[in-house]
């Protein structure tokens, strides 16, 4: 009997996974964002448009959308025809092909149920929401298997739920989640294991999947191409031992041309869509909006800024940078390495000329690599657990940090927290309040994107 019920019991990590699909499901369903009509706006709705496109449309011409564009475009009248004169979306279409399934799966609800077959029905939103649960938790389950190879099942569990509850990740699984960073939680997830796996056994499927998720990478949110400098590097402990990775790669040239040709696969739609469009095979569609500016970073304005700083709305990530200083205990040859892949991603981030990248919750492109910085977390978390003190002090604090920011997710819900004009008067004149504090509107500064976008300095 007590055999039985060993077998059947739920590790700690196990249960973690558990306990986020059903807090999710649970938000998916009460919450019913489905049913509204501003489920897929702005940037969304520019991800989104190849799919009603194909499957609704059957061709690229974007009359259809034109109207909505050109509300989104409001201002900065952004323009979309290519030089041939043809309409071409600015997003980049891997967002699309991995929702593609999800849209196949509202589109056959719209006709049985009798919804509009127009791709923004309730069918529609139901399926696509539901897709962006369905990465979430691939995502994490991956991950769950990734950190259990080093760490206990304690600490990957701590670990899985400080990642989801306590960080802005929760605000775009639940409040904004048909724009890239849940899709790219899950595809760096998935790149992590692949590269893990792929060090072990050098096998075809795993190669074959490997240049799948690169590309996916690559084509979701193209400046995520940084992030696959894990796998070159991967478990390398110096350089001297750069030459020895190279004769690996070289013998191992079959793998790679299958890597390439694998994400060839993913590249040819964005590639064909491209010189129909525009009669060029690659063609920078973001425009003067794409810039980008490496020589003033807003590195301080990044972290700390109330407009959009990522440690003062996501306060719990300073235990992963904390996890650095003992992570060569749990793992060999690899904290210079994520130390330089954070420290470089951070950098791309912020010099882009939106460094707050508009409307959301906290610094919202780091939300993609949080897989990489949750090995990190794993390390610091059980460092802390070893030591009683520090564990009955720690667990407070970890539990206060996830209130903090399941309260200001509610905040930025119910828009108390702006989403691009917060000052340090008005953060702290509302902050922990449930409703905005009477007569602090003008506290609110919002950027002035036009002086951004050339590189002026912005209040």
């Amino acid at each position: 009997m007590q055999r039985l019920l060993k077998s059947a019991s739920f590790s700690r990590s196990t249960l973690s996974l558990w306990v986020l699909a059903i807090i999710y499901l649970w938000v998916f369903f009460n919450f019913s964002s489905w049913k509204g009509s501003r489920v897929i706006v702005w940037d969304a709705y520019e991800y989104y448009l190849y799919l009603p496109s194909v499957f609704v449309h059957h061709n690229f011409n974007l009359d259809w959308a034109m109207p909505e564009l050109q509300k989104i475009g409001e201002g900065f009248k952004w323009d979309f025809l290519s030089p041939t004169g043809k309409p071409v979306g600015r997003m980049s279409m891997g967002l699309a092909m991995l929702y593609a399934p999800f849209f196949l799966l509202g589109h056959a609800g719209a006709y049985l149920t009798g919804a509009e077959a127009n791709g923004f029905s309730a069918p529609y939103y139901f399926f696509m929401l539901l897709g962006t649960l369905v990465f979430a938790l691939c995502g994490n389950m991956l991950l769950r298997n990734v950190l259990k190879r080093w760490f206990t099942d304690e600490a990957t569990a701590i670990t899985l739920l400080s990642i989801n509850m306590g960080t802005n990740l929760f605000y775009y699984v639940t409040s904004l989640p048909l724009i890239t960073h849940v899709a790219n939680f899950f595809l760096f997830a998935a790149f992590l294991y692949l590269t893990i796996r792929w060090y072990r056994k050098h096998d075809i499927l795993t190669s074959f999947l490997l240049g799948h998720v690169a590309a996916f990478i690559i084509v979701v949110r193209p400046t995520n191409v940084v992030g696959l400098l894990l796998f070159p590097i991967w478990n390398l402990p110096h350089f001297t031992m750069l030459t020895e990775r190279f004769l690996l790669f070289v013998k191992k040239r079959k793998q790679f041309v299958l890597m390439l040709l694998s994400s060839m696969l993913v590249f040819l739609p964005q590639l064909i869509y491209w010189k129909m469009q525009t009669g060029q095979w690659y063609y920078y569609s973001y425009g003067f909006l794409g810039a980008f500016y490496f020589d003033t970073p807003h590195l301080w304005d990044g972290l700390f800024s109330y407009r959009k700083g990522w440690l003062l709305y996501t306060p719990i990530m300073i235990f992963a940078l904390a996890g650095f200083f003992v992570l060569h205990k749990y793992v060999t040859g690899l904290t210079g390495w994520l130390i330089f892949l954070l420290g470089l991603h951070f950098y791309v981030v912020v010099s882009f000329w939106c460094w707050w990248y508009g409307a959301g919750f906290g610094l919202r492109p780091m939300v993609d690599i949080y897989p990489l910085l949750s090995i990190p977390l794993a390390a610091f978390m059980q460092q802390v657990m070893k030591h009683k003190m520090l564990k009955q002090l720690a667990i407070p604090v970890l539990l206060a940090l996830i209130f903090i920011n399941q309260f200001q997710t509610y905040q930025t819900r119910k828009n108390v927290l702006h989403f691009d004009s917060v000052t340090k008067a008005y953060y702290w004149a509302n902050f922990l309040r449930m409703d905005k504090a009477a007569d602090t509107q003008y506290l609110l500064q919002s950027p002035d994107y036009f002086k951004a976008v050339k590189n002026e300095e912005v209040d």
